[in-house]
């Protein structure tokens, strides 16, 4: 969970800053731009691209992309540690 928002604080700050948007092709004009929805799709679209499920429906773009990048990474990475630290758990105990 960490990992979750600590990318989907990145994400809110890059937007903050307009170094790269995180838009929902979704959303009503109005609803994109309310005060906490930011941080909130910020949240979503940082669980969604952890779990590498990517609905489609927000896209990242300017530096938020490559942060996006990189947080795919993170995700495909993170499993295959788990299973490292639980066999060499297992070897210990054995």
């Amino acid at each position: 969970m960490n990992v979750i928002f600590t990318f989907a604080l990145i994400y809110w700050v890059l937007d903050g800053l307009n170094l790269g948007e995180i838009v929902d092709h979704y959303a009503y004009i109005d609803h994109e731009y309310e005060g906490a929805n930011g941080l909130f799709q910020s949240l979503y679209f940082s669980a969604i691209t952890l779990l590498a499920v990517g609905y489609g429906d927000l896209t990242p773009f300017g530096l938020s992309r490559f942060v996006a990048i990189l947080e795919a990474i993170v995700g495909y990475t993170l499993p295959a540690a788990l299973v490292v630290q639980m066999i060499s758990v297992k070897k210990d105990a054995s």
